[in-house]
């Protein structure tokens, strides 16, 4: 992504794992971009943003070698690293192990 331009509800995976390890799921080059809600799974970089003047919110990372590799510059909601439940879980409620209530927060798992 080069400028001016929304993600949204996107899915990457698996780039530059297997032949070059130089892949990103998403690479934002330029600026006043938005990435809302994409998946990264699986890349060398989840979300490898150069360009400045974005806003990165609500996304989510696992397995990347690096989940995200963001400039100075942006407008990012929180990186969280997401907890696992502690217990299996059988029945109508659990706790959540998100770590957060912020409804603009990036998860990594």
């Amino acid at each position: 992504m080069n400028g001016g331009a929304f993600l949204s509800r996107c899915f990457a995976r698996q780039n530059g794992n297997t032949n070059s390890n130089d892949g990103a799921g998403f690479h934002i080059a330029g600026g006043d971009n938005r990435v809302d809600g994409c998946a990264s799974n699986g890349n060398d970089r989840g979300y490898d943003v150069d360009g400045g003047g974005n806003l990165i919110v609500r996304n989510s990372a696992a397995g990347n070698t690096t989940n995200y590799d963001i400039a100075t510059g942006n407008s990012i909601g929180g990186i969280i690293a997401a907890g696992t439940n502690p217990a299996a879980i059988a029945g109508n409620s659990a706790a959540g192990t998100i770590g957060t209530t912020d409804p603009w927060s990036n998860i990594s798992y």
